[in-house]
């Protein structure tokens, strides 16, 4: 099993636009940046910020899809496509 890394994202839901640092497994200069992100950002409906611990940042890509500026939400043919897919279970005979 990987270590937990930890990852700050900032986001500006204005500009669209997404910061990432990567602490690795240094989870006080995460929490101490994290919070001075915080205090920086404090007043701008348009700014979130989050620390997230993951594995790799391509993990946090998947669990934290929305805040990557190039998601693109599913439309519900989408989902419906993905389900016509998925394989029906083997019938056993009785």
């Amino acid at each position: 099993m990987s270590p937990t890394k930890q990852f700050l994202l900032i986001r500006n839901r204005r500009t669209d636009t997404l910061e990432t640092i990567d602490f690795g497994s240094d989870s006080a200069a995460a929490v101490a940046e994290y919070t001075s992100q915080e205090v920086a950002h404090r007043g701008q409906p348009d700014v979130e910020v989050l620390l997230v611990g993951s594995d790799s940042l391509e993990t946090v890509r998947k669990t934290h899809s929305t805040w990557f500026p190039d998601y693109v939400r599913p439309t519900l043919k989408d989902i419906l496509a993905r389900m016509d897919r998925t394989p029906e279970p083997e019938a056993h005979p009785a």
